[in-house]
């Protein structure tokens, strides 16, 4: 991601000891979320309280922007994005 936060992905290589390619990707970032008004909210903008705009509108921009994506995904299917959502709020 550049530092002011514009533009990202991920990509990665894996050379043999000779430096030779052995495997390589490119990809755009992946978001997961279990709060299904969250995903609406990114997918429409207009739909998302006036309190959370910014960061909305922020995160809108970069999946127009086509390096990422973000899906919805219950809470019972996803633990782990539940546990770290918990970590955050403290």
């Amino acid at each position: 991601m550049s530092s002011d936060g514009s533009t990202g992905g991920i990509g990665g290589v894996l050379c043999d000891k000779n430096r030779q390619r052995l495997l390589y990707f490119s990809s755009s970032i992946s978001s997961e979320c279990d709060n299904k008004s969250v995903v609406d909210w990114i997918c429409d903008v207009s739909k998302a309280p006036s309190y959370f705009a910014e960061i909305i509108n922020n995160v809108a921009k970069r999946l127009i922007e086509g390096w990422l994506r973000i899906r919805y995904i219950p809470r019972c299917c996803n633990m782990e994005a539940d546990q770290l959502a918990k970590c955050g709020i403290g």
